[in-house]
């Protein structure tokens, strides 16, 4: 079977599209509450988190049919960057100079990709694990290891950042980093 090349598309229009790239057409859309600025799609490719301008964050299922986080906001700026890590157990959001990580628990359980049971019931659980500082500029881009365990950032103040997770430490050390493969690294 072929794997189906899609994009998601963040739009000022507060709408979240799907669009398959090799025939140029628009798969899904879903209405989002906030104006998105940024998403990321899990590597599995079954869920999107979403990131906004009032520095919530939601995450939706990969098709755009169902929330599986609703928004949660723990800060006041805009989302600049979004990232699941490889393993999808955690989630990293850049906000201003700060990263928030966060446990993604359920989506690699067995019966995922789970249903709504009702409107109060959401299917994962994302809870916020600690901040990353130290960058004196915004954080701009997000990267993890293959390993999920370090997290990599870079800024508008031309710093590259590296924190262990989950202890949102910050790594100064080049033992530790130099041979890790990052997910999306060139």
């Amino acid at each position: 079977t072929l794997i189906q090349i899609a994009a998601y598309l963040e739009r000022t229009d507060r709408t979240l599209r799907r669009w398959d790239i090799e025939k140029n057409v628009e798969l899904n859309r879903m209405n989002v509450t906030y104006q998105a600025m940024c998403d990321k799609v899990s590597c599995d490719a079954s869920m999107v988190a979403v990131g906004f301008k009032n520095g919530s964050f939601t995450v939706l299922d990969g098709m755009l049919r169902e929330v599986l986080v609703p928004n949660t906001r723990n800060r006041r700026r805009r989302v600049n960057s979004i990232a699941f890590s490889p393993n999808a157990q955690y989630l990293a959001m850049a906000v201003e100079n700060a990263i928030d990580v966060y446990t993604v628990a359920g989506a690699k359980d067995a019966s995922f990709p789970p249903t709504l049971k009702s409107a109060t019931t959401s299917p994962l659980d994302c809870v916020k694990i600690g901040s990353c500082l130290g960058h004196t500029g915004f954080c701009k881009k997000l990267d993890w290891n293959i390993a999920s365990t370090l997290l990599q950032s870079s800024g508008d103040s031309y710093e590259l950042i590296y924190y262990s997770v989950p202890d949102c430490r910050m790594v100064t050390g080049t033992r530790q980093l130099a041979d890790q493969q990052w997910l999306t690294q060139t």
